[in-house]
């Protein structure tokens, strides 16, 4: 494990909570960091990639996890063709373990909770398209096409009535109303960017993305205009895919607090 310092010390992360108190995880391939605007540390995953994180919401439990759980999907296939679903133990402190809780039929660049259910989402055949998976099997089903054309879906993300998503094509955010299946120009990031992870956190939308010729940065997404601001570097970047979470102390215990998931995306061609 390496620690490293960030230049972003004493930036309050979310309304109302302190930097101390906010930790963010995002993956740079096979790497895992975690940061609390402060200090950041680096963890091998050994070679597993912690793309699409998100965090089980209050009142729910999935096959291997429950209510606080971060949970991960790689994006790499194992021996049956299918990709692992992880439980993400010691998120917030510690030495964080990966732990298989199952396997999907359906590749994810990104996760998140939304309406009881669990959403994936890819731009397979270059569009934007989004997916339920079961909370017991992680199986995928009610795949929905939006025709909507894209290079690279990342960051899938739910603010409570709609779905955000970033494209590393066009360096821009969209809105996404799954009950029209309407995707909404938001607009251009004002970045080049490869990859990328989302969280709605705390009434902002933020996330992490992998900058073209520079490094690992988090920073907020305007939702009005689709501009992103960098807050703080986390580190060079070096791999290929890119996960994103936001983690928060319960008051006496430790609780996990809600999650945009996590995007990655693969590498722009």
């Amino acid at each position: 494990m390496k620690n490293l310092m960030t230049a972003a010390a004493g930036i309050v992360l979310a309304a109302g909570v302190a930097s101390a108190q906010v930790k963010f995880l995002t993956s740079d391939g096979s790497t895992l960091y975690r940061t609390d605007g402060i200090f950041t540390e680096s963890f091998d995953m050994m070679g597993a990639h912690t793309i699409g994180m998100t965090v089980v919401p209050a009142g729910m439990s999935i096959t291997g996890a429950t209510a606080g759980d971060v949970i991960a999907i790689d994006d790499q296939r194992n021996a049956q063709g299918r990709y692992n679903v992880y439980r993400v133990d010691n998120a917030y402190t510690g030495t964080p373990t990966l732990i298989t809780i199952g396997e999907s039929n359906r590749v994810s660049n990104s996760l998140v909770f939304a309406g009881g259910n669990l959403y994936g989402a890819n731009g397979l055949n270059q569009q934007f398209r989004i997916h339920e998976l079961s909370l017991v099997d992680f199986l995928g089903s009610n795949d929905v096409a939006s025709g909507f054309s894209v290079l690279g879906v990342g960051g899938l993300a739910f603010d409570g009535s709609g779905f955000f998503f970033t494209d590393n094509g066009s360096n821009s955010l969209y809105g996404y109303d799954l009950g029209t299946n309407t995707v909404t120009t938001l607009g251009n990031s004002g970045v080049s960017f490869f990859n990328q992870g989302l969280e709605y956190f705390q009434g902002q939308l933020w996330g992490a993305v992998q900058i073209a010729g520079g490094n690992l940065v988090i920073g907020t997404w305007n939702t009005t205009n689709g501009a992103f601001t960098q807050v703080y570097d986390v580190a060079p970047h070096v791999q290929s895919v890119t996960g994103f979470v936001a983690i928060i102390p319960a008051p006496g215990s430790l609780g996990l607090l809600a999650v945009g998931g996590m995007i990655a995306l693969r590498r722009r061609r």
